[in-house]
């Protein structure tokens, strides 16, 4: 990739040509929170260009060897390009042990000595894993995968100060940047680009399968990930197009249920009528907490430009609607 920057402190997650793809990184958020500690900022490619423009298909192979052949480095596995204040840069293999990358990387900004941390054997594992929703009984299954925690990262927090926040239109300046060259590395020509900084956000269509999974097929078939409850109330306004004011739940309680008991394969039971009667207890504070997880299901996978036509919204006193044109929709879940 011709014109990538090295910005110092950045720590750049690569794959080398023989690496399987079950060897590949398994939970980049908390290798994100390692190199945080030691002030450095993880730069995932792949998260960052699905983030600023999901409809754009991309070969994260091509991607990482472009990068891997600027570098110079010689990388044949999975890991970290760490670029040091200076502009140097080394490599750290994903394959070592977390107490390596704690030594080298974490260690040295705070003064500590090596061999303090002991060695995690598990730290490549990974496994999935079964979450607690706060407002249901049930247990549903993530999509998320988890690598084994060592036992350092409670020490870390124990004694190091998170660095200062970063000027965040640096850091998204930053994030267009890399979007933008890996776009000419993959042909598409300027006015093109242009068109999609400054034309109208290209939609993806939704699918609503039959056991309630939501699909954005035109984003790379992204899933949207949400606990029972906000799915529920999510299929709900999805189906009114032209919204329901909060004070007029109550007369979709039934309606509600019915959703519930489809995305949560729970038939009845007094979680299932709980859930749905604090939904529409205008005395109470969950609707607008449940909407605000819907929302994070949008805008935790792209931006927000987007992510507004999707969700829940709308004036205080108001209906509350999705945005999205009824066209895009295809509702395949019935209740």
């Amino acid at each position: 990739m011709e014109g990538f920057r090295f910005i110092p402190n950045d720590a750049i997650y690569v794959e080398g040509a023989s690496v399987e793809a079950s060897k590949t990184i398994c939970d980049i958020d908390f290798y994100r929170n390692v190199f945080k500690y030691a002030g450095k900022r993880l730069v995932y490619l792949p998260e960052v260009i699905r983030y600023a423009m999901p409809n754009v298909e991309f070969d994260e192979r091509t991607l990482y060897d472009a990068i891997i052949k600027q570098s110079g480095l010689d990388i044949t596995g999975s890991g970290f390009i760490i670029v040091e204040k200076d502009g140097t840069l080394t490599f750290f293999d994903s394959n070592d042990s977390l107490g390596v990358l704690f030594d080298n990387v974490v260690g040295p900004r705070f003064g500590l000595f090596e061999g303090n941390i002991n060695k995690v054997e598990e730290s490549n594992i990974c496994y999935s894993e079964k979450l607690k929703d706060d407002s249901d009984d049930e247990l549903f299954e993530s999509v998320r995968l988890r690598i084994a925690r060592p036992s350092f990262e409670s020490i870390c927090c124990s004694f190091m100060a998170p660095s200062e926040p970063k000027d965040e239109i640096e850091e998204l300046t930053a994030q267009v940047a890399v979007a933008i060259e890996r776009l000419k590395q993959l042909g598409v020509d300027y006015a093109t680009i242009l068109n999609i900084v400054k034309g109208e956000p290209k939609l993806s269509r939704m699918v609503v399968t039959e056991v309630g999974r939501i699909i954005l097929p035109d984003y790379n078939e992204m899933e949207i990930e949400m606990r029972p409850t906000a799915k529920a109330l999510y299929l709900l306004y999805l189906k009114y197009a032209d919204g329901i004011a909060f004070k007029d739940l109550p007369d979709y309680k039934d309606e509600l249920m019915k959703i519930y008991a489809k995305v949560s394969n729970l038939s009845s039971g007094d979680a299932q009528r709980e859930a749905v009667e604090a939904l529409v207890d205008p005395f109470q504070n969950t609707i607008n907490v449940t909407c605000s997880r819907v929302k994070e299901a949008f805008v935790s996978r792209f931006n927000n430009d987007l992510a507004d036509y999707y969700v829940i919204s709308g004036k205080r006193g108001e209906a509350k609607k999705i945005k999205l044109n009824r066209g895009l929709v295809d509702l395949r879940c019935t209740w």
